[in-house]
């Protein structure tokens, strides 16, 4: 045991609806947060009618989504997975905190507290994403921690650890177990989740950073196959980081490929996003241009992927783990 049963591991996510009835509430939120979406001066006056005429644009298309996805999104289920194995690894509580959606910050620090919690130690799940989310989720959970009583300094924040090299190998592994099938002359493709422009121009250090990441890991990766790094866009936010992954599949087309590995590089669980926007999205892309698509599955809760994870959590709070 590292750690006692009144710490609580607290994994951090974006959040997203968790399916179709709750798409018009989590967008709201979503539009109506200063951080998560920040506008032009002359729209921030106006934000209350920018929040319904985009609801308006895109809402039923979201839903439009989950009806053809056929499920819910699983990101919940996963990462609380991923919170309940670290825990048991470590010897303490897991829970997860939604920035947008449920559980909100302030419900899981209730919960907290009521299970008799004392410490909690904050990771983002993105931790190599826009660090202004990751910041302003941090910042509300600390001041709902401070409101229930509990002092600042039983907060601990591990939002490094897409720099770990032992998580680099790993992820190199995972990857490597699709990868390894892949025809010589298909181009692999890592897939980040683009901030949009508003977000990355807040937060410019975002583009070098998933570069890195993911340089890190090619140096773990024995591939013959070309590699690239393409941002796949949100609807919330078409216009972003380049290049995007339809101009590198049209580059592909033309050099003559005829398959491509895509790799969820910026997502730590299944989504939402990767269901729809890589499978779908990116599956029929593929499809029109009769190309053979090899998906690598995100790390999820894989027990090595924890494993490590749960030793970084443990060094940067000054454990060691066996």
């Amino acid at each position: 045991m590292i750690f006692d049963k009144q710490t609580a591991i607290v994994l951090l996510e974006s959040g997203e609806p968790s399916g179709p009835q709750q798409v018009d509430a989590f967008l709201r939120e979503v539009l109506g947060d200063k951080e998560a979406t920040p506008l032009p001066l002359m729209k921030r006056m106006i934000r209350p009618l920018v929040v319904e005429t985009t609801l308006a644009e895109h809402g039923e298309a979201y839903r439009k989504d989950f009806d053809q996805i056929g499920v819910d999104s699983p990101l919940q289920r996963v990462c609380g997975g991923q919170a309940n194995g670290i825990a048991e690894i470590l010897g303490c509580e897991g829970y997860v905190v939604m920035n947008h959606g449920s559980p909100g910050v302030g419900e899981a620090v209730d919960l907290m507290i009521k299970e008799g919690m004392q410490r909690a130690i904050l990771v983002p799940m993105n931790s190599y994403g826009v660090q202004v989310s990751n910041n302003a989720t941090m910042k509300k959970f600390e001041e709902h921690w401070q409101a229930a009583q509990r002092k600042t300094g039983d907060l601990r924040r591990v939002d490094q650890w897409h720099q770990d090299e032992a998580i680099h190998k790993t992820l190199a592994h995972h990857f490597h177990e699709t990868l390894s099938l892949i025809p010589k002359n298909a181009q692999v493709i890592f897939l980040a989740p683009d901030p949009g422009g508003a977000q990355a121009k807040a937060d410019p250090e975002v583009e070098n950073r998933v570069q890195a990441m993911m340089n890190r890991i090619l140096a773990h990766l024995d591939l013959n196959q070309d590699a690239h790094l393409a941002w796949l866009p949100s609807r919330l936010h078409p216009k972003g980081l380049e290049p995007q992954v339809d101009s590198l599949v049209d580059s592909a087309v033309k050099n003559g490929v005829g398959s491509i590995a895509l790799v969820p590089l910026g997502w730590a669980s299944d989504r939402f996003d990767t269901l729809c926007s890589i499978d779908m999205h990116c599956g029929r892309l593929l499809r029109s241009h009769k190309l053979h698509l090899y998906r690598v599955p995100t790390i999820n809760d894989r027990q090595e992927f924890l494993m490590e994870l749960a030793k970084h959590i443990a060094k940067e709070c000054g454990e060691h783990t066996a």
